[in-house]
């Protein structure tokens, strides 16, 4: 689904939190030129100008909502939205989107793996088949890494849900909340945009490009240059993607190895195990016009 049209929305006020939340808002604006992103606020603690402004006519139709302000597990805190009138929300939230748009919650904890408030709402609007992205921390939106999305029912920590197995990796780890951590990156705004692979690139690009950097010399020194052009086609890479083949090496390393040490860099140990594995790899072979095959794998 193309996502065209956006809101959103903040809390005015005049201390330094208020100031913080309309940078972000205006941010947000900025990362999404593509679409057309409405930017609207209201009073802090008015809960009665929130709800109005979600009812606004020109915020209908909406493939992207977003909420910069405080919050609690249960609670927009900024916009008096509790855990009583947390279904009213739930009901703007439906007349205002449509199916299948994407609800950011950029507000401490709203996001937590329980009976948090993105729970809720992926609960009570799983028949809109929206997603929702929050926090499971307390933190500044900008630089929270701890995101969550729901579905999965009771939610997951996004981290996981992208990296799988190689999440248990540190130095993965690390790339990713180092980037999410980055407050002059727009990753936190446009993060949602991107499919699972295009995402582990741009959010681990600092362990991709250091493997990268270190395969380029160990091709030569363990031995592996004479088999790099298989080796990509093995992994599934184009030739030449070097982080991209970084990658592909470190999902290997987790699925054969230590997943808590992958890396991407194809040394000794990992050739070790990797070799005889490409050696015994036959290269799929195209089907010939007419052809028909038989077997387990036809």
């Amino acid at each position: 689904m193309a996502l065209s049209k956006g809101l959103v929305i903040y809390p005015r006020g005049e201390g330094g939190d208020a100031k913080y939340f309309k940078l972000l808002a205006k941010r947000f604006k900025r990362a999404h030129v593509q679409a057309e992103i409405a930017v609207e606020s209201f009073g802090e603690w008015d809960e009665d100008e929130f709800m109005a402004d979600l009812k606004k006519p020109a915020h209908s139709g909406l493939d992207i909502f977003a909420y910069i302000g405080h919050g609690l597990t249960n609670s927009l805190y900024s916009a008096s939205i509790s855990k009583n009138e947390r279904s009213d929300f739930a009901e703007r939230i439906r007349e205002s989107c449509n199916d299948g748009a994407v609800v950011l919650i950029y507000a401490c904890n709203c996001g937590d793996l329980g009976d948090s408030l993105l729970s809720y709402l992926q609960r009570t609007l799983q028949d809109k088949h929206m997603t929702f992205y929050g926090h499971h921390t307390s933190g500044r939106a900008g630089n929270n890494p701890d995101k969550t999305v729901f579905p999965p029912a009771g939610g997951a920590k996004l981290i996981d849900q992208v990296l799988g197995a190689l999440a248990r990796s540190r130095r993965i780890r690390n790339a990713w909340r180092d980037t999410f951590g980055n407050e002059s990156d727009d990753l936190w705004a446009t993060f949602f945009l991107l499919n699972n692979q295009a995402l582990t690139l741009r959010a681990c690009a600092s362990a991709l490009k250091s493997a990268a950097t270190a395969n380029n010399r160990l091709m030569r020194e363990v031995g592996w240059s004479n088999d790099a052009e298989k080796l990509y086609r093995f992994m599934g890479v184009a030739a030449g993607k070097a982080e991209e083949l970084a990658l592909a090496i470190a999902r290997w390393q987790a699925g054969n190895m230590s997943a808590g040490e992958a890396d991407g860099i194809l040394g000794r140990q990992t050739w070790t195990a990797l070799q005889p594995k490409l050696n015994a790899w036959t290269e799929p072979r195209a089907r010939q016009p007419g052809e028909v095959r038989y077997g387990p794998n036809p």
